[in-house]
């Protein structure tokens, strides 16, 4: 085909393309620049097919839904806990999320699993999963899962450059009003927004992105892919009383959040002594910090050590290190390999790193965001192998944390307190002097049903939990009292919020 004809070809599937969206759309959902690579080309011939299904086809494995029974949570009654009346009709919640690790590992909502009693992540291919809450930040209005799958699972690939402009193109996939797998795409309309979430009383989320791609009910939780097919934010909410005005969570807000999600999980069950932290948008994340006679501090690692790789997988940032060790198991060799600090104590300044020629045994250390080349002398390669920490002693850590005693429940006492889920742990004793200032202290005999939006199922399982907890966290405890009146048993709910623990002096109200 001559040059002029192809031109016009392109041109001609283009226009009809942006035809098409503007009589469903309305708008121009992005700028011409951007649309012209919706259409894939060989370099020389269009193909018609559009960029937007290569995108969807790469990714809707790694997206699922998720679901439960719904609960709400401000209500603060007792039907999240115990079995409905026969003939009840349940509502369950509709939603979104990813998966980010081929582990099981599935970024969602906070509001959406904070209204289910048990979390459930079906697979594309219909597969269904109770899911263990690993980490949970309602005020980021995120929530980690994790689900023991079958089959073989795949993560999404988060983008590495943070910076974004009003008018690139956003790709979304999710679940509206339980349609599944649903694509949407739209700009970025908007940033640096502000949104509130309807189901988190008093919460507004700062930061936002704005997106006119359709967002809806149950889309929550989903992805955003830029147009190279990586993540860079997730949808959250949309504004009720408009059209094409919905908003995400930024890129920039992930970074953040989820490697301090991922890090409390992995530090509570790994040894590893050292804590990892980013250093700027030209370096990869260094060691912050390294334990004395920790398995980091036996490998060789040290203070200001850049990170090169673990286990020959690139380490830009502190989420890569954290993905890089999920999945892994007790008994594993991993391989890291560092910058020393020594290397970085000479390297050039920022601006006078230049492109330079590397030698056989030296490591070409490029940021994938910069034109920038350092190459230091060597690398140092640290190893050791993965062992689970020390188990604690259950009943001191709940002691300590709590000032309580518990014991597991039969599932005889499951059966007959007709509990929705075998979870919750009988209280056995209480120190009092903790709890004085409330009104309605827990007693011996009480179920401890719920710590923050975690459901114990056992005293090691509790012990688990609180181990994943910022010790200065504040915690919501809610309580279960069994009382018979006229030979009828009757159950109350009582709610313990913001407990600090034995460090400060209660100054919690139950309601």
């Amino acid at each position: 085909m001559e040059p002029i004809l192809r031109e016009k070809m392109k041109r001609l599937i283009l226009g009809i393309f942006l035809g098409i969206t503007m009589v469903f759309q309305g708008e121009l959902p992005a700028q011409e620049k951007n649309l012209e690579l919706l259409l894939k080309t060989d370099g020389e011939n269009v193909s018609g097919q559009s960029l937007l299904s290569e995108i969807y086809r790469k990714n809707v494995s790694s997206v699922v839904y998720v679901t439960g029974i719904n609960v709400v949570p401000a209500k603060k009654s007792l039907e999240e806990f115990f079995q409905p009346q026969p003939g009840t009709a349940e509502d369950y919640t509709v939603g979104t999320g990813f998966l980010i690790h081929p582990a099981g590992y599935v970024l969602t909502n906070a509001h959406s699993v904070m209204r289910s009693v048990v979390p459930i992540v079906e697979l594309r291919n219909g597969s269904r999963y109770e899911a263990q809450i690993v980490s949970i930040r309602p005020h980021e209005d995120l929530a980690l899962l994790k689900i023991e799958a079958r089959e073989s699972l795949q993560g999404v690939e988060f983008e590495k450059n943070e910076e974004l402009h009003v008018g690139d193109t956003i790709v979304t996939i999710g679940c509206p009003h339980g349609l599944k797998y649903t694509l949407t795409y739209g700009i970025i309309s908007g940033m640096n927004r502000g949104s509130q979430v309807v189901d988190i009383p008093g919460l507004t989320l700062k930061n936002l992105l704005q997106t006119d791609a359709a967002i809806n009910p149950g889309s929550s939780g989903g992805p955003w892919f830029n147009l190279r097919g990586k993540v860079m934010g997730m949808t959250v909410s949309k504004r009720g009383d408009s059209d094409n005005i919905g908003f995400g969570i930024s890129l920039a807000t992930l970074h953040r959040v989820l490697p301090q999600m991922l890090g409390e999980w992995i530090h509570s069950r790994w040894q590893l002594g050292l804590e990892v932290a980013e250093v700027s948008s030209l370096l990869p994340c260094r060691v912050a910090s390294v334990g004395a006679d920790s398995p980091a501090s036996k490998a060789g690692l040290e203070t200001g050590d850049l990170f090169y790789s673990v286990d020959e997988k690139r380490i830009w940032n502190p989420l890569d290190f954290y993905l890089a060790l999920l999945g892994k198991k007790e008994g594993e060799t991993i391989c890291l390999k560092v910058i020393p600090a020594s290397e970085v104590a000479r390297r050039p300044s920022s601006d006078t790193l230049t492109q330079t020629t590397s030698s056989v045994d030296s490591a070409e250390v490029a940021h994938p965001l910069s034109d920038t080349t350092w190459l230091p002398q060597k690398l140092k390669t640290c190893e050791w192998t993965l062992a689970e920490k020390e188990p604690v002693e259950s009943a001191g850590v709940i002691r300590e944390r709590l000032g309580l005693e518990v014991a597991s429940l039969t599932e005889t006492e499951f059966q007959n307190e007709r509990l929705r889920t075998p979870t919750g742990v009988r209280i056995t004793n209480v120190e009092e002097r903790l709890y004085a200032r409330l009104e309605h202290t827990p007693r011996p005999g009480d179920i401890l049903a719920r710590v923050n939006y975690h459901r114990p199922q056992s005293p090691e399982h509790l012990a688990e939990i609180l181990a994943t907890l910022p010790e200065e966290q504040p915690l919501d405890l809610v309580i279960l009292r069994a009382e018979t009146v006229e030979q009828k048993r009757h159950f109350t709910r009582i709610d313990v919020n913001r407990f600090p623990g034995r460090e400060k002096e209660v100054e919690s109200a139950d309601k």
